[in-house]
């Protein structure tokens, strides 16, 4: 029997407040976007960065958890990068490792993507995954299965784990980095929503920053398979008074700058970061491991030898160690890249961001003043001339970078940036930014047609996973631009050359400090005297990563894809 929406507020209160640790109200919105998921239904969710929107996951998993009702028995929480997964899981536990929720235990919950293989299955309560994971899964082909069914040893268990995905809830989040990161990754986001609105299957789209192309782009997916969706955007179908209140009591100084080269760039933060040691809580944000690094250094070097650096390369384990660091510190200076732009629960003072799309921005700047009240904070927007190279800003799309960099240079002492709309006088929504700048920059979503027409081939026809492994042999990545390999540092020394291992002996060993690493990373790895970790004759054997390599980045390729390379 359906809940009324009484009981779904009050089963949002208890699970919400017991994850956060202190009484909540519901927040506008939220439930309404439960219940329609409860129901079945398909919901695009827009709301700011803080506003809650995981607490909807977290209350449906405690339902499908808890008892047997009209709503999926499980819910599958998408995600675009493994770092944001990490984060959200965590939430769900003590430091110690006990659930918040009895009912959302290690047992129920679960991560299931490169480092973390906990329900090949997906038979858990509640999954976190990639999109590059779901889809997989999704065309029969489930990671960890490619050798046997290459081999013709076994069809795999696809259908199974497959199965799980049509008859759970789908939550797919961050979505943004879904859209503007190539065309690989919209193509396949494309085609899954086809395939599970063909299913009928509950499922919610869900980000702070939804343009309307992006809008429009779902929609239109949606109802090409006549099914019914809802768009529920904050400010336009609903607010809430006290978290504007909150957010509007906080100011913010913006400063924009247009600089020459990368020395200027590091010169003018460093500038600036003499001139305002006087805030608690520092972050700067780059959009290359490079640049970030390179600033790290000068700053240990000249002013804090206690500067703290995330980014994609940092291993899982050090990764957590320095966010819950910082949830303690009461002075930090943190140096990062985009990775802190989604599933990061930090609050800085003053932030220093590089250029980026306006999606991109308005999720930094969600960082800044997330927690305060009445305080003054202090933001810094810097972009780097010699970083245009051809169509591309760093690695976002060149004209994006540059519509957006000029709106904020005019309009950035009248934008209120922690709101999508606002009704004061003379200051303007983060949202309108986002409108005029896709507007004007002529973005367009980019779909691959082959390789959209190649996975609704393999997800809607009932194909052998021996096809779908024909089209990752064709495409190299069905997803991501370059495919991704486990990276592992191995502290404790446990592999050793020419032994054989059990990969359930060496799990933890492989996850715990584990960072991804895409072809480029694996191609200067192979001119180093690296060991790497080989399937052979259903184990694992440790060998020289240069000699399976053989000076050619196709045999490093085919073994990626065919999943005889499981770490380096």
């Amino acid at each position: 029997m359906m809940l009324s929406t009484k009981e779904l507020r009050e089963t949002y209160e208890y699970v919400v407040s017991r994850i956060v640790g202190e009484k909540v109200t519901p927040r506008p919105g939220l439930i309404e976007v439960l219940e329609r998921l409860c129901k079945g239904y398909f919901t695009v969710l827009s709301a700011p960065p803080g506003y809650g929107k995981t607490s909807i996951t977290f209350t449906h998993a405690y339902l499908s958890a808890k008892t047997m009702g009209p709503w999926a028995p499980r819910i599958i929480h998408v995600l675009p990068l493994r770092s944001i997964a990490e984060e959200i899981y965590d939430r769900l536990f003590h430091e110690n490792g006990d659930p918040k929720i009895k009912e959302l235990n290690k047992e129920s919950v679960a991560r299931q993507m490169l480092s973390y293989p906990e329900a090949p299955s997906l038979q858990k309560t509640l999954i976190f995954t990639t999109i590059d994971t779901y889809l997989l899964t999704s065309i029969r082909l489930p990671p960890g299965e490619y050798v046997k069914i290459k081999k013709g040893l076994s069809l795999g268990h696809g259908e199974y784990s497959r199965s799980s995905l049509a008859l759970s809830a789908t939550i797919f989040d961050e979505i943004q980095l879904f859209i503007e990161e190539g065309s690989r990754t919209p193509s396949a986001f494309q085609s899954l929503l086809a395939w599970l609105m063909y299913l009928e299957n509950p499922v919610v789209v869900m980000s702070a920053t939804i343009p309307s192309i992006v809008e429009n782009f779902i929609v239109s997916t949606a109802r090409s398979f006549s099914r019914e969706v809802k768009v529920i955007k904050y400010g336009r179908d609903f607010r809430d008074a006290d978290f504007e209140n909150t957010k509007l009591s906080n100011k913010i100084e913006t400063t924009c700058a247009k600089l020459g080269d990368s020395e200027e760039y590091v010169k003018t933060v460093m500038k600036e970061l003499r001139n305002n040691m006087c805030y608690d809580r520092i972050l700067i944000i780059s959009n290359t491991v490079k640049k970030a690094v390179k600033i790290a250094k000068k700053i240990r070097e000249e002013l804090d030898n206690k500067t703290m650096v995330l980014h994609g390369k940092i291993v899982s384990e050090d990764r957590k160690n320095i966010l819950k660091k910082i949830e303690k510190l009461r002075n930090w200076i943190l140096i990062s890249t985009q990775v802190v732009e989604a599933g990061v629960n930090i609050s800085a003072q003053m932030l220093f961001t590089e250029a980026s799309t306006p999606t991109s921005l308005i999720q930094r700047i969600g960082r800044l003043l997330r927690r305060e009240i009445n305080e003054e904070g202090k933001l810094l927007i810097l972009y780097d001339k010699s970083e245009e190279q051809n169509n591309y800003y760093t690695v976002y799309p060149k004209t994006l970078v540059q519509t957006c960099f000029k709106h904020v240079l005019e309009k950035h002492k009248r934008i209120f940036w922690h709101l999508p709309y606002t009704s004061q006088e003379d200051t303007l929504g983060y949202e309108k930014l986002i409108e005029e700048t896709y507007a004007n920059s002529g973005f367009e979503i980019k779909i691959d047609n082959g390789i959209y027409n190649v996975l609704k081939h393999l997800l809607f026809k009932c194909k052998s996973p021996k096809y779908s492994l024909r089209a990752i042999e064709t495409y190299g990545n069905l997803v991501r631009e370059q495919p991704l390999v486990l990276g592992t540092i191995d502290l404790n020394e446990t592999f050793k050359l020419n032994k054989k291992y059990e990969f359930k002996d060496v799990i933890k060993e492989l996850t715990k400090y584990s960072l991804p690493l895409n072809l480029k990373d694996i191609i200067k790895l192979a001119k180093l005297n690296v060991p790497a970790l080989i399937v052979r004759n259903d184990s694992l054997e440790c060998v020289e990563l240069r000699t399976i390599f053989n000076k050619n980045a196709r045999s490093i390729l085919y073994k990626i894809l065919h999943g005889n390379l499981i770490s380096i």
